[in-house]
């Protein structure tokens, strides 16, 4: 599976103003996508086909964060706070908070996400 990286915009001063997404399917914007993607979240859950569906491992700890695959355990591990769309198109991400900001470029993120989830990825602000 292919999916699109958007590394967090900053503003002048470097201060992140976004957070960081990984996609792997387009929206369609003012349709209902969000209520029959075949990927979105149904009764809280995620269907089986879902790229991070299944909890295999333990639920995360943290209860905002939904998704449980190994390899969303293993992504998690490295640091991040990451949580699928309810809608079942991404994960948003960070791995920065208010008392440390520690640096990565688009390119290391992109290299984690190949490893731990086993994805192409291609940089989501360069591929439009």
């Amino acid at each position: 599976m292919t999916v699109r990286y958007l590394h967090p915009v900053c503003d002048d001063q470097g201060r992140r103003l976004s957070s960081a997404n990984i996609i792997w399917a387009e929206r369609d914007g003012g349709s209902a996508y969000y209520r029959t993607s075949k990927f979105a979240m149904q009764a809280g859950k995620f269907p089986p086909t879902h790229p991070c569906a299944p909890f295999d491992d333990e639920p995360p700890k943290d209860g905002s964060q939904m998704g449980g695959s190994k390899a969303l355990t293993a992504f998690r591990a490295r640091g991040y706070w990451a949580s699928c769309f309810p809608e079942g198109d991404g994960i948003t991400l960070q791995w920065w908070d208010g008392t440390k900001d520690l640096a990565k470029t688009a390119e290391e993120v992109m290299q984690d996400i190949r490893e731990c989830f086993g994805w192409e990825v291609v940089d989501g602000r360069r591929s439009r």
